[in-house]
């Protein structure tokens, strides 16, 4: 699983250009991780329902109007996971772009946020100051985020329910014969197929 662990969190004031909109210019704060920016506009965020949109349009401020750029949050391990919104995305069928993850997420992963750096985003924004406010990561969803990062697509894609291919493993490190493949592919396939909450899910951080 492909996991960026923030260590710092910083606001930085920026100026939105709406004038194409015939809203003129207007200043706002950004966040940015570990030098990355993760919301482009704090107070146009939209926190009604899951997924949130991170960034939003920059020559309007509307939510909705930028395709992509959503996340689902949860909770895992004291902090919060800024993931993919799947759910979001299974439902969009085809067009699965209207709900896709911000660019962050291909650069450097789903962000999780603990510690200092989540103390530093709530104490800005209310939002985040209770994880447990947010659903917590479930087996299937880390099963789901395992697929999502896997090289040469090892693990299928998305929307394909995460499924071993066999083909495109070579070798395993331990076990002999199809041991490895075996019991991986099991895993995968109960996790997959879990709808449980939380249970048994260790803290899947790196």
């Amino acid at each position: 699983m492909s996991l960026w662990t923030v260590e710092r969190v910083e606001f930085r004031r920026r100026e939105l250009d709406f004038t194409s909109s015939e809203q003129g210019r207007r200043m706002t704060t950004s966040v940015v991780a570990d030098g990355t920016e993760i919301i482009n506009a704090l107070d146009l965020i939209d926190d009604e329902g899951d997924p949130i949109q991170t960034i939003v349009c920059e020559q309007c401020g509307f939510t909705g109007c930028k395709r992509g750029n959503h996340v689902s949050i949860r909770h895992l391990d004291g902090g919060l996971l800024f993931m993919p919104a799947f759910e979001a995305m299974a439902d969009a069928g085809s067009d699965m772009t209207e709900y896709g993850p911000p660019y962050f997420v291909s650069q450097r992963g789903s962000a999780f946020l603990r510690g200092g750096a989540l103390s530093a985003l709530a104490s800005r924004v209310p939002l985040f100051a209770d994880p447990q406010r947010w659903p917590a990561l479930t087996m299937r969803e880390s099963a789901l985020l395992l697929q999502w990062a896997a090289p040469t697509r090892v693990l299928g894609e998305f929307p394909d329910k995460p499924r071993l291919r066999e083909e495109a493993i070579s070798a395993a490190s331990h076990g002999k014969g199809r041991e490895a493949y075996d019991a991986l592919g099991a895993a995968i396939e109960a996790s997959s197929g879990s709808l449980a909450a939380g249970i048994g899910v260790e803290p899947l951080v790196p």
